[in-house]
């Protein structure tokens, strides 16, 4: 196998020279040595590295978490090679999702063993994201080709996103233009497969405003061209003036949110906004899935955009929807579960990811609480051929 070719990042020379060193004795090629983000963003550009070995403390005002966000939204791998042992930093780290961590003073053994884990678990997300495609692309067509209404087909290819892009409230709509052209399309995740939708008439009685004040709201929302995530803290700065993404976030106690454009041509954009009531709920790898998908996004609603009863080709977009459940009836295999706390259904949501899985699978979830109340919860679930859910389900309800 070849080996990778890598980028160190480190401001100890002499370190550096010795992390170098250790690769090239294994047969890795070191494609430079940086001590900055500056320099290391310059020599990602030239030579393209496989992955990255990355201190936290650099030259500069930058760290090494900076640079990690970056090399993440460029799909870089990185491992982390630092003595830092700082809470707040490891935290800070933590975040960035890195491929793993190598503690100062470190030995060969220890830096050899965690790239080759890494460089393993790289290749099986690339592997899991080209599954993930397919399935995407082959649910989509079969939407495109239902009979089902244009909005209960913008709720499946939604439905067939959250495993990925977990959300308990999601708006779709389009780039606020004038306050004739308003159009929003909400869903609220009220069950594992069971969401409650709004449509501009139910916005209007839910709000209490009026179209053209919900379109003025909705033209304070920033209009990104990328996707783009937001945390707990960066969730509160966005929504401190009032909008129509402040009334959804208070509403629904919204905590976390993930905006993903797509471009429907001629300086054209609709918007997939998710939302959690999670404050973690997305991170830095949310973006490169966006990516990913958005090509197939595209297509898909451009698909969306020819059918004859298309909204966002017409001027009449007073649309009205009720409630939905599955278009196609089947039981649930989590009928045995009573509850539909966001953190249970989450839980679900990660099961269905490993279905397929011709394997056990244990999952745990530990410290819920909901209404005051912390619960200890259990679930064990066994997974066999053919996609079918068998084994136990024990739930312990008891005080922590």
């Amino acid at each position: 196998m070849k080996k990778k070719k890598i980028l160190i990042v480190e401001n100890e020379f002499i370190i550096a020279d010795v992390l170098a060193n250790i690769l090239k004795t294994a047969a890795y090629e070191v494609c430079g040595i940086a001590d900055s983000v500056k320099e290391a963003l310059e020599m990602v550009a030239e030579f393209r590295p496989e992955f990255v070995l990355l201190d936290i403390y650099l030259k500069g005002k930058l760290t090494g978490i900076d640079l990690a966000h970056q090399l993440t939204e460029m799909n870089i791998p990185f491992i982390y090679i630092s003595a830092n042992s700082n809470q707040k930093i490891l935290e800070a780290a933590k975040v960035t999702n890195p491929y793993g961590f190598v503690i100062k003073p470190f030995r060969e053994k220890d830096v050899l063993i965690a790239l080759d884990i890494a460089v393993y678990r790289h290749e099986n997300h690339l592997e899991t994201g080209t599954r993930q495609n397919a399935v995407l692309q082959k649910k989509a067509a079969e939407i495109l080709s239902s009979s089902i209404t244009w909005e209960s087909k913008i709720l499946e290819i939604s439905k067939a996103l959250q495993p990925y892009i977990p959300f308990e409230f999601l708006s779709f709509g389009t780039k606020q233009e004038d306050e004739v052209s308003f159009y929003e399309l909400c869903f609220s995740r009220i069950g594992f497969d069971e969401y409650q939708s709004m449509g501009c008439a139910e916005l209007m009685v839910v709000t209490n405003r009026k179209r053209h004040e919900l379109a003025a709201l909705k033209s304070n929302d920033p209009n990104n061209q990328m996707a783009t995530w937001y945390d707990e803290k960066e969730l509160e700065a966005l929504l401190e003036k009032p909008s129509l993404k402040k009334i959804y976030a208070e509403r629904y106690d919204l905590k976390s949110h993930l905006s993903f454009p797509i471009p429907l041509g001629n300086d054209k954009w609709c918007y997939f906004n998710f939302y959690s009531r999670r404050p973690d709920a997305y991170q830095a790898d949310h973006l490169i899935l966006c990516n990913r998908l958005q090509p197939l996004l595209i297509t898909f609603m451009e698909g969306m955009l020819q059918a004859p009863n298309s909204p966002l080709a017409t001027e009449v977009q007073n649309y009205t929807v009720k409630h939905h459940k599955a278009s196609i009836e089947q039981p649930s295999p989590f009928s045995g579960i009573i509850g539909n706390s966001h953190l249970l259904l989450t839980v679900f949501d990660h099961v269905i990811q490993v279905s397929k899985s011709d394997s056990s699978v244990l999952i745990l979830a530990r410290a819920v609480q909901e209404k005051k109340r912390l619960q200890s919860v259990f679930i064990h679930f066994h997974f066999v051929k053919k996609n079918r859910l068998s084994g136990s389900i024990a739930q312990h309800f008891q005080p922590h």
